[in-house]
């Protein structure tokens, strides 16, 4: 059975009787229209180090630019990968009102306050939601009756 020609169409453009991508040679293109204030014995060699760093990259590790790009994306991001693009991320998500924000601060704060022996202010204290309750120090580890089963296992 004759495979379709058409389904080759998805393939990547290569260089003539080899497997390798077209956009290997990329960098050679700006390097052959560099302006004269950068000699050519300088753009040369970048470029084709640039062009044996995607065959490396082609070859050995199956990557891509798009897998560049976008590495070096996260990489101005802090190393942070987004499932979404950063305007959907920014659209979609609920920002908190500065009042509800500065409302929890304060009872998280008073809850420090407290477990560290400080009196709480009162005021604050009618503000804590029902069911919260306030944070009280610690008195020693205490094994539970799971983690006792957990160990005797």
């Amino acid at each position: 059975m004759k495979r379709a020609l058409w389904t080759k169409s998805a393939l990547n453009v290569g260089l003539p009787y080899t497997d390798v991508p077209a956009y290997i040679l990329a960098p050679l293109v700006p390097a052959a229209a560099t302006p004269d204030a950068i000699p050519s014995y300088v753009a040369w060699p970048v470029a084709l180090a640039i062009s044996g760093w995607f065959l490396y990259l082609n070859r050995s590790k199956r990557r891509t630019p798009g897998w560049a790009l976008r590495r070096f994306r996260s990489w101005l991001r802090g190393g942070i990968y987004h499932a979404r693009p950063m305007w959907h991320v920014r659209r979609m998500s609920r920002p908190t009102p500065p009042q509800l924000a500065l409302q929890a601060a304060v009872i998280k704060l008073d809850d420090e306050m407290a477990a560290f022996g400080f009196p709480s202010s009162p005021k604050n204290a009618q503000e804590r939601p029902a069911g919260a309750r306030a944070k009280t120090p610690a008195t020693g580890k205490k094994r539970t009756d799971q983690s006792t089963r957990k160990n005797s296992q």
